[in-house]
This record gives C-alpha cells, structure tokens and sequence, in this order.
C-alpha cells in the first residue's frame, strides 16, 4: 500500500475544484500549489516527531483528527470552509515554523499566484494530511511509535529527491537557494504525478 499515492488521491478531483472555486483560480494551478506544498507539509511533520515531545505532540493532534473530515470533505469545503481554513493556518504554523512564509513566497513565484492564496489552498491541504494520517491511527490502533513510523513511511515514499532537499530546507530554517531546487524538481515530477492520476479534460 503507498500510502503517499492514497493521500494525493485525496487532494484531486472535486477537493481541488472547491478549492479552486472558492479561491477564483484555475484547477492545474491548485495541483501544482498542492504538489509543491504536500511534501514539505509532510517533511514538517516528519522533522517534528523526529523527537519525543514532537511525536507525542503529533500523536495528540492526530486524535483531534481521526479521519472524520475524509467523509465529509466536500460538504467541509463548500459550507464550512472556514473553520478548516483556520484549523488548516494552525497547523501550518505549527508544522512549518519559519520556513512558512519563505515557502509560500517561493510556490507563488512558482505558479505565479499570490501568496496569500497559496497559503489559503495550503492551509485546506493541511487538514487532508492530518485526518489521513488520523485515520491511519485510528484504523491500526496505532501508539506514538506507530504514528511515527506512519508519517515517515508516508514520507519515504514522496519523491526522495526532492524530500531530501526539503529536509536541508526545513532544517536550514528556509534557505531560499535550497527551495529554487526543490520547485524545480516538485513542479516536473509531481505536477505530472498529478495530471496523470487526474487528467484535464
């Protein structure tokens, strides 16, 4: 089971049309923003419970979100988006830090789309990868090991190379020069990861 492949399967289709109508832009701009984002939302998560407050901090969290929004996520994004808006701009700050805003600042340079919306289709992301990662818990009865393995198998199995360069990224507290390579090598491969699983028509 890859799991990576069953997340971005969640992230396509009518979630990326929502989310485009909600935020008056074009679907491939979304999928790019999400394919450029979703490993380093990953790779924050996987930096954090590289220690022992972080992962019982994740595994907390992920008992908030036990994967009840996966059920319900298009309802969540037309008539609550709000609140998940919000819950979403938390958990970036919280996963994320400082490197943020140096992120969205790059994935808008990228597509070509202002920041703030970046951080608005990022932050409705944020949910998805937190309620997947809690169903995951849920559904193995999974401890804070477990947790901890999950995400890091999630996260081996997004593209190594650019998740090596996003770890340098993160680590280096959003080294700019780092992000140039991973945009590069995001918007090739995953932009195509996402086409391919879901075509425009």
């Amino acid at each position: 089971m890859n799991l990576f492949e069953n997340l971005t399967g969640l992230l396509q289709g009518d979630t990326v049309k929502n989310m485009a109508k909600q935020f008056g832009v074009d679907e491939n701009t979304v999928q790019q923003v999400v394919a450029m984002g979703l490993p380093m939302i990953l790779g924050g998560l996987n930096k954090n419970a590289s220690n022992e407050q972080g992962a019982q901090s994740l595994d907390n969290a992920l008992q908030k979100h036990d994967g009840g929004l996966l059920g319900n996520l298009t309802s969540m994004l037309t008539s609550n988006s709000s609140s998940l808006l919000q819950d979403g701009m938390g958990i970036l700050k919280h996963v994320l830090g400082n490197t943020q805003q140096p992120a969205q600042n790059q994935i808008s340079k990228s597509v070509g789309l202002d920041a703030g919306v970046v951080g608005n289709i990022l932050a409705l992301a944020a949910p998805v990868v937190m309620s997947f990662l809690g169903q995951q818990k849920k559904e193995q009865g999974l401890d804070v090991k477990g947790v901890v393995n999950i995400v890091n198998t999630t996260t081996q199995q997004a593209p190594q190379q650019e998740m090596g360069l996003i770890q340098k990224f993160l680590d280096r507290d959003g080294d700019g020069s780092i992000l140039d390579d991973v945009m590069d090598i995001g918007s090739k491969f995953l932009g195509s990861f996402f086409s391919n699983k879901n075509p425009q028509k």
